[in-house]
């Protein structure tokens, strides 16, 4: 469950800007995505899926499965990840595409549980937070971890 904090955090900033939010999805469409990938979806990324369902927190698209107006054409999380797929990254195959940088590089949920970037110029990992919660807190609205 993520922190009381952390959300009302993320509702302040829905509040002030409700383009940045999508619509909340339920559970079974949660797991039939997670189903679809073959892969386990977190509980603190699924809490903010059922909750907001997609959205732009601080300057970065997080991928959901629905999409907020003030998001790009790339929203699904599905899609983002098997769009990655093509890359054949063969440490990433498992990850979970939920958010990208402003120069191109794709941050996933790794299997484990960490949120990684894979430097497409450097060609290298780059771990930016444990969970996916601490890179919401972190990463996107710049709070204490």
């Amino acid at each position: 469950m993520m922190r009381s904090d952390t959300i009302a955090t993320l509702e302040s900033e829905f509040g002030e800007f409700q383009r940045s939010r999508a619509e909340g999805v339920p559970q079974e469409e949660i797991d039939a995505a997670a189903r679809l990938l073959g892969l386990l979806f977190p509980d603190d990324y699924q809490e903010f899926l059922r909750r907001y369902g997609g959205a732009v927190v601080g300057p970065y698209e997080i991928f959901g499965l629905r999409k907020a107006k003030a998001m790009g054409n790339l929203f699904s999380v599905v899609e983002a990840t098997n769009e990655f797929r093509t890359c054949e990254i063969p440490e990433t195959m498992n990850w979970l595409i939920v958010s990208g940088d402003h120069s191109g590089n794709w941050v996933g949920i790794t299997p484990e549980g960490a949120v990684k970037k894979w430097d497409h110029d450097f060609g290298e990992f780059v771990d930016l937070a444990d969970s996916f919660e601490s890179y919401i807190r972190r990463v996107c609205s710049e709070l204490p971890d």
